[in-house]
């Protein structure tokens, strides 16, 4: 699907960069919470693009309920080739590793959906949370059980929430027209109200109004 443009989380955006800049490293990230569909995954990967232009070496990966069962899953690509079996070893190999990838940059770790991550992952976040080793993006399902290492690791002072509510009307309807264009007013005025404030919601119904037929143009407006 078309990404569109971001709207509605200026303020979010606004406070990225001091945050990312910080001197005294006093944050060790961000966590973006809120419910499936409210615009986590790309607010997330917006502040990720402020802080590789910040001169930060980005990397990015997501928990997955499929993944739980696999040590260090989500993590895999950058896990060094090596016969260490001990998982603290292993720990400490990962960290050194995202650190060599950097290249002596700042490092920043993107974490979509990271109350999925299994316990091997969530360590490896407590590690670089804990030395700041890294500025860590998190984001999390609110609607989601969350694992007692995931609230231990996100639970202090360290980490600035930043809870995401559904978008209002004004900005559900710049994105309409954006994807639209012309459109009467009924036309728009349905839509908002079906998405309800989601930007993922929004999507599907612009895809299965056109897919369908129930949404089409008339006269040059939809």
């Amino acid at each position: 699907m078309v990404e569109w443009t971001l709207v509605g989380r200026d303020a979010e955006l606004e406070r990225a960069p001091g945050l990312l800049q910080q001197s005294d490293r006093r944050s060790a990230g961000i966590v973006l919470s809120g419910s499936a569909g409210v615009g986590k995954s790309r607010l997330a990967e917006e502040i990720a693009t402020v802080a590789a232009n910040l001169g930060f070496h980005v990397e990015r990966t997501a928990g997955s309920l499929a993944m739980r069962s696999v040590p260090f899953g989500p993590f895999a690509h950058l896990v060094p080739d090596s016969n260490v079996e001990n998982r603290l070893q292993l720990l400490q190999l990962t960290r050194l590793q995202m650190k060599r990838r950097a290249g002596g940059r700042p490092l920043a770790v993107l974490v979509d959906d990271g109350h999925r991550l299994e316990d091997g992952s969530l360590a490896l976040l407590e590690l670089l949370a804990t030395n700041r080793d890294a500025f860590l993006i998190l984001t999390m399902r609110t609607t989601d059980p969350t694992p007692d290492a995931w609230r231990s690791l996100t639970s202090d002072s360290r980490f600035e929430p930043m809870a995401l509510q559904g978008l209002d009307d004004d900005s559900i309807q710049m994105i309409l027209e954006e994807a639209l264009g012309a459109a009467s007013d009924e036309t728009k005025a349905v839509i908002v109200r079906l998405a309800g404030g989601s930007p993922l919601l929004l999507k599907g119904l612009l895809f299965h109004g056109k897919q369908s037929g129930t949404l089409r143009q008339r006269d040059g407006a939809w």
